[in-house]
C-alpha cells in the first residue's frame, strides 16, 4: 500500500494541526528573539547617515547662453553631463582633494564593551605626526591614560604600511611591530617607523578618560579616500530631475558631517578651476603679449617726443592728417589680420602634430571670423575634457574612450580642413590691405620730408598703442568670463543628519519577531516530519487515510494477558470491541479466517495484541489457533508461553521436521485456543517463509480453525510479513502511541505492498480519560 506523502505534507489542515500542538513554543522563541534583538541594539557599534543635494546646472546643445552675449563668450566651459557627474563627482582623486583640506589623518577610537566606538571632537588627547618622516599606517596603537602626566602605549605583533608623506607613496608593508612603553605627554615617540607626539588636550577630565581605553590610528589622503569611497554614495533625487542625493554612511555623525562639508567645497572649487583653466592661459598669454607691446609703445613714445622736441613742429596739414588717419586705420586693420594669421597657423601646427594637450593652448585673442571654426574648437574642448575626465576616475580603458577618440579624430580632421580655408581667405585679404597700405604711403612720400617723418612718428606710435589698447580689452573680457563664470553644482541641502544606518530598532525587531514564528515553525515541521511520534488517534486520523479497526487502551504496570485478570475489564473491551470490528469485514470465507498481525518496529504491542485478539475470540467460543511466525526473535513464545526450551514449532512444521499434529498445543487456561511457537531459529527464516510450504499449512489449517491469527516479525526489518500478508485476509497494523515514528510507519506501510482492503491499523497504548474509565468500570459491575 503507499501513501502519498507530498499530498499528507502540503496539507494545510496537517500543518495548522501540528503547529497549533507546539503552541507555546511561539511565545518563548518570540520572547527569546526579541530579547537578543534588544541586546544587540544596545551593544552594536552604531552607523549613522549624514546627507545633502547638489544640482547639476547642464548646457545643452543648441540652447540659448546668455554670456554669448560677451565678446569671448568661448572661454565659459562647455556643457556638463549629468551621467558623467554621478562618476566624477565620486573620484578617488577628488576624495584625496577633500583631504587635503582635512585633518583627517589620524583617527580615534574609544573601547567600548563589544566594540571600538570613532570618536572626534571630545578626544582628550592629540597626535602630532612628523610628516617629513614616513610613518606606520593601517595600525592601532593602544593607548590607556595613566594620570595627567603619563601614559602607556601597546602594539603587540602588529602588520601594516610604512608610508612617506613627503612622497605620497608606501615605502614597505612591515609585520610583527611591537611596543609596551610608558611615555610622557609631549615626548617624542620615534622608531625607524614611525615619530609623533601625544599631547593632553586642556580642560579635559582626566580620571573620566582613564577608565577607557583609546586607539589611535595613521591613514594617508589616499588610504582615507580608498576607504570613503565605499562609504559615499551620490544618487539621482528623481528621474526627472537633474539633483544629486549625497549619502555618506559614518561612524561618528560630526566627522561624517564635516567631511562632507569639505567635500562640496571641494567639488565646487574644483569645477570652477577647471571651467576657468581656458581664460586663465588667456590671461597669461595677453599678458605676455602686453609686455612686450608695453616696451614698443614707450619706445615709439620717446622716439616721437623727440623729433617733436627737435623739429618744433607739432601738427601736419589737413591732408596729412587725413593720409595719416587712413594709415591708422589700414595699419591697425593689418595688425589685426596678421594676429589671425599668426593664429591660424598656431592652431594649424597643433592639430596637425597631433597633441593631446592641444585643448590647454586655446585662447580667443584673435576674432576667427568663422563662427563654424569657432563651434568645431569649442566641440573638440568638450570633446576632451570628457575624456581628461573620464581618465582621471581611473577609466582609461572604458568603451567610452575608445568612443571619444574616434569622435576627437574625426572632428581633428574638421578643423584642419576648415584652418586651412581661413588661412587663405586671411591671407588674401592681408594681400589687399598690403596693396592700400603701399597706395597711401605713395601719396604720403609727396609730403614734405619734416612732415613726412612726423607723421611715421606718429604712425608708429600710434599703431603701438591701438595694438596695447586692443590686447587690454581683450585681457578685460578674459577677466570679465573668469568673473562670471558659475560652477555647475549648487548646494541646495547642505549636510546634515540623515538617520541611523543601523542599528535599525524596527527592521530588527520585525525580522528578531519573524525568527521567533519561523525557527519554531521549521523545527515543528522537520519534527514532525523525521522525529516525530503519534500522539492520539486525531493525530493519525489527520496525516493518515487508513481505516481503524481498533483502539487499544494503555495497560498499567506489566499486565499482558488481560483475559486472564478480572480487574482489567476496561481493557478487555478495548479487544472485544476490536473483535467486533473484525467481524463486520467483508470476509471471502466463512471459516478459516487468516488474520496477519503486523508492526513497523519491535517494542509496538504486535505480540501483545496478537494474544489477547486471540483470547477475546476463544472467549466468544471460536476455535483460534495463534501462530509465531516470528522465526528471527520469537517473541510471543518467550514472553506468552515460556517458550525457553525452544520446543518444536513452526521452524520444524515448515521445514518438514514434524508433522502438523505434532506441534499444536492448547493454552493451560479456561480460554482454551491452539497455539504454535516459533520452534528454533532458523538460519535463513525469509527463504523458508518463501516456501510453498506456507501457503499448504495455511490452507490445511483453514479446514480447522475459525480464526488463524499470525504473529510476524516488523516490516521495516524483515520481508516475512510482505510475504505472509499475500497469503493473509486480513492484516492487522498495530501503531503504538508515543513510540511509533511517522516516518517509520509511512515507510512500513508502503514496504508491506498490500491491497487497501485487506489493511486496518490498530492504534495501541491509548491513553485512558477519566471519563471513559468511570463508565468502563460502571457498565462491568454486576
Amino acid at each position: 500500500m503507499l501513501i502519498d506523502n507530498d499530498v499528507n505534507q502540503g496539507d494545510l489542515k496537517v500543518i495548522i494541526a501540528k503547529v497549533l500542538r507546539y503552541w507555546y513554543l511561539y511565545p518563548i522563541c518570540v520572547l527569546m528573539f526579541t530579547g537578543m534583538g534588544i541586546v544587540y541594539q544596545k551593544y552594536s557599534q552604531p552607523v549613522y547617515s549624514v546627507g545633502a543635494k547638489i544640482v547639476v546646472h547642464q548646457q545643452e546643445r543648441g540652447t540659448i547662453d546668455p554670456t554669448r552675449f560677451f565678446s569671448g563668450y568661448e572661454l565659459f566651459s562647455g556643457r556638463t553631463n549629468f551621467e558623467n557627474s554621478l562618476i566624477t563627482l565620486q573620484s578617488r582623486p577628488l576624495l584625496e582633494k577633500v583631504f587635503e583640506k582635512l585633518d583627517f589623518n589620524v583617527a580615534y577610537f574609544r573601547q567600548e564593551l563589544f566594540y571600538e566606538r570613532e570618536i572626534f571632537n571630545n578626544v582628550p588627547f592629540q597626535v602630532v605626526l612628523d610628516k617629513n618622516t614616513p610613518q606606520l599606517t593601517n595600525t592601532k596603537f593602544s593607548l590607556k591614560i595613566l594620570n595627567s602626566k603619563e601614559y602607556q602605549l601597546e602594539l603587540e605583533e602588529a602588520e601594516g604600511e610604512i608610508y612617506d608623506f613627503s612622497k605620497q607613496s608606501i615605502i614597505e608593508s612591515v609585520t610583527g611591530l611591537t611596543i609596551s612603553k610608558k611615555y610622557r605627554f609631549g615626548d617624542v615617540v620615534e622608531s625607524e617607523n614611525y615619530k609623533f607626539v601625544v599631547l593632553l588636550k586642556e580642560g579635559i577630565d582626566v580620571k573620566k578618560s582613564m577608565k577607557h581605553d583609546f586607539n589611535f590610528e595613521v591613514k594617508s589622503n589616499q588610504q582615507l579616500a580608498r576607504d570613503y569611497y565605499g562609504r559615499l554614495s551620490l544618487t539621482p533625487t528623481s528621474r526627472e530631475a537633474s539633483a544629486i542625493n549625497v549619502t555618506m554612511v559614518t561612524y561618528n555623525i560630526r566627522k561624517g558631517m564635516a567631511f562632507l562639508d569639505a567635500y562640496l567645497k571641494t567639488v565646487i572649487e574644483d569645477n570652477l578651476d577647471n571651467k576657468n583653466h581656458i581664460a586663465q592661459s588667456t590671461v597669461a598669454y595677453i599678458d605676455q603679449q602686453l609686455t612686450e607691446v608695453y616696451d614698443s609703445l614707450d619706445l615709439a613714445e620717446r622716439s616721437l617726443q623727440q623729433f617733436q622736441s627737435k623739429e618744433q613742429v607739432l601738427d601736419v596739414n589737413m591732408k596729412a592728417s587725413q593720409i595719416y588717419e587712413s594709415i591708422r586705420q589700414i595699419e591697425i586693420e593689418r595688425s589685426a589680420k596678421e594676429s589671425q594669421i599668426q593664429y591660424l597657423q598656431f592652431l594649424n601646427n597643433s592639430f596637425s602634430s597631433g597633441d593631446e594637450d592641444t585643448e590647454y593652448s586655446l585662447t580667443t585673442v584673435s576674432d576667427l571670423g568663422n563662427q563654424v571654426l569657432n563651434d568645431l574648437l569649442n566641440e573638440y574642448i568638450s570633446l576632451t575634457a570628457r575624456k581628461r575626465q573620464l581618465i582621471e576616475n581611473n577609466q582609461g580603458k572604458s568603451p567610452r574612450i575608445k568612443d571619444l577618440d574616434f569622435q576627437i579624430r574625426n572632428l581633428r580632421n574638421t578643423i584642419l580642413v576648415n584652418l586651412e580655408y581661413a588661412y587663405d581667405a586671411a591671407n588674401n585679404e592681408l594681400s589687399r590691405i598690403n596693396r592700400r597700405m603701399s597706395s597711401l604711403n605713395a601719396q604720403l612720400n609727396t609730403l614734405p620730408e619734416t612732415q613726412r617723418n612726423l607723421v611715421g612718428y606718429e604712425r608708429n606710435f600710434r599703431l603701438h598703442d591701438a595694438t596695447y589698447i586692443y590686447l587690454m580689452e581683450k585681457r578685460a573680457e578674459a577677466q570679465i568670463a573668469k568673473i562670471a563664470n558659475l560652477p555647475d553644482y549648487e548646494v541646495f541641502d547642505y549636510p546634515s543628519f540623515a538617520g541611523i544606518q543601523s542599528p535599525k530598532r524596527m527592521r530588527i525587531m520585525m525580522f528578531t519577531i519573524f525568527l521567533g514564528l519561523l525557527i519554531p515553525t521549521i523545527f515543528i515541521l522537520i519534527y514532525e516530519t523525521f522525529f516525530e511520534r503519534f500522539n492520539d488517534v486525531d493525530d493519525f486520523q489527520l496525516e493518515f487515510n487508513l481505516p481503524v479497526m481498533g483502539q487499544i487502551f494503555k495497560v498499567p504496570g506489566n499486565n499482558k494477558q488481560l483475559f486472564e485478570n478480572k480487574e482489567l475489564i476496561i481493557y478487555q473491551e478495548s479487544f472485544r470491541k476490536l473483535r467486533s470490528n473484525i467481524d463486520f469485514f467483508n470476509w471471502k470465507h466463512d471459516k478459516g479466517r487468516v488474520l496477519l498481525v503486523t508492526s513497523t518496529i519491535p517494542g509496538e504491542g504486535k505480540s501483545f495484541c496478537s494474544y489477547n485478539l486471540t483470547s477475546a475470540f476463544a472467549a466468544l467460543g471460536k476455535k483460534t489457533l495463534l501462530l509465531d511466525f516470528d522465526l528471527r526473535k520469537g517473541g510471543l513464545s518467550f514472553e506468552f508461553f515460556d517458550d525457553k526450551e525452544r520446543g518444536h514449532g513452526m521452524t520444524e512444521v515448515m521445514s518438514k521436521q514434524k508433522e502438523l499434529k505434532d506441534v499444536i498445543r492448547t493454552s493451560d487456561n479456561e480460554l482454551s485456543f491452539d497455539y504454535i511457537t516459533c520452534g528454533a531459529f532458523p538460519p535463513n527464516p525469509s527463504e523458508l517463509i518463501e516456501n510453498e510450504n506456507t501457503e499448504k499449512l495455511l490452507e490445511e489449517l483453514r479446514e480447522q480453525y475459525d480464526f488463524i491469527i499470525i504473529d510476524s516479525a516488523p516490516v521495516s526489518l524483515t520481508s516475512e510479513g510482505s510475504v505472509l500478508s499475500k497469503f493473509s485476509d486480513m492484516v492487522l497494523y498495530v501503531l503504538r502511541m508515543k513510540h511509533t515514528m511517522k516516518k517509520d510507519f509511512k515507510n512500513g506501510i508502503n514496504e508491506l505492498k498490500v491491497e487497501d482492503h485487506k489493511t486496518s491499523v490498530v492504534l495501541n497504548n491509548i491513553k485512558v480519560n477519566r471519563q471513559k474509565y468511570y463508565y468502563g468500570n460502571y457498565y462491568s459491575k454486576k
